[in-house]
């Protein structure tokens, strides 16, 4: 079984990268890799790396980029989803689904009769939350490009703060107010 991971860097053949102390720690303590073990790596923009580690240090250990393995073009529509905010792990799993299946942007919704109120202290911790929850999910999925999770918002503001321009979406949204539909109005 190969490891991939996600790098926020540039991806360069025969770049030396340092990682930070959480990727470091699960490579080689998690994942208990040791010097010139293979990895794959990917920074969400279409294209995968093959890496080796180098120096095995649980801190800041650092890889290889080697040469690269597949490439792919950002997809010619973006498929959004609008979910409404929901309670407990529910919107993990949302999130985590939604992302396997392609979905390139999910928008939290504050509904209008959800019981989940959105509390702006909050607000920060579950973003970095759910991002890091599509990262996680992005990985083991083998898809090259990382969605965007979106700040929560209504759904009419959603909407109105997006002047057109050209490209379409394809929106996934509720059944009643706001049918599924495909509209012609950019991603953000």
């Amino acid at each position: 079984m190969s490891r991939r991971i996600f790098l926020e860097a540039p991806l360069e053949t025969g770049a030396t990268l340092r990682l930070d102390p959480e990727q470091s720690h699960y490579l080689t303590r998690v994942m208990r890799l040791k010097a010139g073990d293979a990895l794959r790596c990917f920074n969400g923009a279409g294209s995968e790396h093959a890496a080796r580690l180098t120096d095995p240090n649980p801190r800041a250990c650092s890889i290889e980029i080697a040469e690269e393995l597949r490439t792919a073009a950002p997809a010619p529509h973006r498929l959004h989803l609008a979910q409404a905010w929901l309670k407990g792990q529910a919107m993990d799993r949302v999130i985590q689904k939604a992302t396997e299946l392609g979905v390139t942007d999910i928008w939290p919704i504050a509904a209008a009769r959800s019981n989940v109120r959105i509390d702006a202290g909050r607000t920060t911790g579950r973003l970095l939350h759910w991002r890091g929850i599509a990262k996680s999910s992005t990985e083991q999925s083998e898809r090259l490009f990382l969605p965007g999770v979106h700040e929560p918002r209504s759904l009419e503001k959603r909407f109105s703060t997006n002047a057109p321009a050209s490209g379409s979406s394809c929106w996934i949204l509720g059944r009643r107010r706001f049918p599924a539909r495909c509209l012609s109005a950019p991603s953000p």
